[in-house]
């Protein structure tokens, strides 16, 4: 899910028709990719599982919460 809505960015680009809006929601979805992959931070709340071998058997919370977790 984007973090800009698809109505929002519709309006923005000033766009009244709804054929592109899958095209629309592809590029924010990519844009969306683009920032977290370049900044490495997340901008939206994101659950990650890794495992570890030997590491510890509970859920570990990451230090720094992503952008607009409270």
């Amino acid at each position: 899910m984007a973090v800009v809505p698809l109505n929002l960015a519709k309006s923005i680009l000033r766009v009244d028709f709804s054929e592109d809006d899958a095209v629309l929601s592809f590029y924010l979805d990519a844009a969306q990719q683009f920032i977290e992959r370049h900044t490495r931070r997340f901008l939206t709340p994101t659950a990650k599982s890794i495992g570890l071998r030997g590491g510890p058997e509970h859920e570990v919370t990451p230090e720094h919460p992503p952008f607009g977790a409270r």
